[in-house]
């Protein structure tokens, strides 16, 4: 093994190593309400389904990981879960080779679809707040709390950590 990138701080000069100029974006607002009729397909998981099913990727994308984290995860039902892990499932996978590197925005020929992958949600603990680049102040992202979370098994069961510990013993989502 060589090394995973865990301890390597994210920095400006850090991210101007890395060439991204085939990367695309596509920003998807999450919007509180009842939508109906064509709003519906605006916002949100509609949204992000209908983004991703005009997309093609290389095959080694079939079947990949969906690693999330979120506020509230404790409040989802299992319902919900497997509506996201199917929304980003959305895709198809193209004939032939495909440049690495993610999607080619609806150019290529589809030939499959990418196929609902494994759902992983990452936990970052109160500990890799402390220690992150951010400090306690990145507190604000742990989605819950864990009480909230042990009576729901549809849940234990996708947690992931947010990185690897330090001993190698969780191998994590990230």
């Amino acid at each position: 093994g060589g090394d995973d990138g865990a301890g390597v701080p994210v920095t400006a000069a850090t991210l101007r190593c890395f060439d991204f100029s085939a990367a695309g974006a596509k920003i998807i607002a999450s919007v509180p309400g009842v939508h109906k009729g064509r709003d519906l397909s605006l916002w949100g998981q509609e949204a992000m389904r209908h983004a991703l099913s005009r997309e093609s990727f290389p095959s080694h994308f079939r079947g990949s990981e969906i690693v999330g984290n979120f506020s509230s995860i404790g409040a989802t039902s299992a319902k919900w879960l497997f509506e996201m892990q199917k929304t980003f499932s959305r895709g198809g996978v193209a004939q032939g080779e495909e440049p690495p590197g993610g999607g080619s925005r609806g150019t290529g020929v589809v030939d499959q679809q990418l196929g609902i992958g494994p759902l992983q949600l990452v936990w970052i603990t109160v500990e890799e707040a402390r220690t992150s680049l951010q400090g306690y102040a990145s507190g604000a992202s742990i989605p819950g709390r864990a009480q909230n979370l042990t009576k729901k098994d549809f849940i234990m069961t996708k947690l992931h950590r947010w990185r690897k510990s330090i001993q190698g013993g969780d191998a994590g989502a990230g």
